[in-house]
Order: C-alpha cells, then structure tokens, then sequence
C-alpha cells in the first residue's frame, strides 16, 4: 500500500479505540498492533499528537464525502440541493464514528486549538462548493464558505444528538440552515465587499480633499 493508503488503515483501525480511550498515541498503538504495525511508526504517519490525528480524520471524512459525490448523479440538481447532498455525504461517512467525532470536538472546543477547528471547518467548506461548481472569485467566495463552515458546525451538533429515524430531523434542519444561506448570502457578501474597499474609498476621499485645498489656496 502507499504512504496514505496505510495511513487510512491505521486511522480506521485506531477509531473503535477512540471512541473509549480518546485521541491520542494509545489508540493509534493499539490500532497499529491490529494490522501487525509496529507501535512506534504511529508518529511517522499522525505528528504531531491527538491534532494530527484529528486533521487525519477530517481530511479523511472530506475525502469520503467527495468521491461519494462525484458518484451521485445531480445533473438536475440546483446548487443548493447540491450542497445538502455533499453535506449529507460527510455525515454519512462519519456515521460509523460518531462517539470518534464527538471526542474530536471536545479537543477542538479547547481555547488552545479553536484556529485549528475553524481550518478544519473552512477546508471542509470550501472543499464542498468546489465540488459542487462554485465559481465566485469577488468576497462571495468568503462570504459562502464562511456561512456554510457556520451550517456544518451546528448541524454537526444536532446530527449527533438526532435520535430520529434516518436523521430525518438533521436532515430537515440542514435544509432550514441552507435556505438561510441562500436568503443572506448574496447581502452578506455585498456587505463584505463595501467593508473591504471602505480603506480605498477613505484614501481616495483624502486625496481629493487635499486636492481641492491645494487649489483653493
């Protein structure tokens, strides 16, 4: 197997750990015992501790996500259908992993790695609108993802508390959320847009009232 072939398989191998005795180098040593690794070759593949392993886990649930997405058929789907679909489709993936995920949000909620959460959320984010064919370069490309990094972290808390039948509720939820995207996403950007160029708009006020003293005088 490849470099990240073998890094998966450890990473799936250690998650039943996970879930009872957390992130961290225990699990993944166990879970290299599993496949006949030795113990000592977890920090080769997961540096840098518990968040390494983390950044593993999500990068591998964004991976999953989007070769289940570009599998589906969504020819006639409208863009944000075509996020629900693609947001689903992580969930599904981490469904096997649920109390693995849970552990991870405890460590992300600490102050210490609030950025690296919130890098987590906006790869996973823009990893989404690519996919589905976002084309914006101007701030709503900000605008989107930051709005959509919003939509997966609170429907990622209700997904895991969602005892309905087939996470009927979380799936209903998910769509409420998105619709409040589409309704303020356009404004938000337009607002971000006048915010960034409120600097540019202050110089060049400057200089034209510099000018017109120049010429008064």
């Amino acid at each position: 197997m490849t470099f990240e072939e073998t890094k998966d398989a450890l990473l799936l191998a250690s998650l039943p750990n996970v879930a009872f005795d957390g992130w961290g180098e225990e699990s993944f040593r166990r879970g290299a015992e599993s496949l006949d690794m030795p113990p000592e070759s977890v920090a080769d593949y997961f540096p840098g501790g518990a968040r390494g392993q983390i950044a593993a886990f999500s990068d591998w649930a964004d991976r999953q996500m989007l070769a289940a997405y570009e599998e589906a058929d969504t020819a006639e789907m409208g863009m944000t259908a075509k996020v629900a679909l693609a947001v689903r489709l992580r969930f599904e993936a981490l469904a096997p992993h649920q109390e693995a995920l849970r552990r991870s949000l405890s460590i992300l909620a600490l102050p210490s790695n609030a950025a690296t959460g919130l890098t987590f959320l906006h790869r996973t984010s823009d990893s989404i609108w690519t996919a589905v064919g976002d084309r914006s370069t101007d701030h709503n490309w900000y605008s989107k993802r930051m709005l959509l990094g919003g939509v997966i972290s609170t429907t990622t808390l209700y997904w895991l508390d969602d005892s309905s039948e087939g996470k009927a509720r979380t799936w209903s939820f998910l769509d409420r959320r998105l619709a409040n995207v589409v309704k303020i996403g356009g404004k938000l950007g337009k607002v971000m847009g006048r915010a960034m160029a409120l600097p540019d708009r202050l110089v060049a006020s400057m200089q034209n009232r510099r000018s017109w003293r120049r010429s008064a005088r």
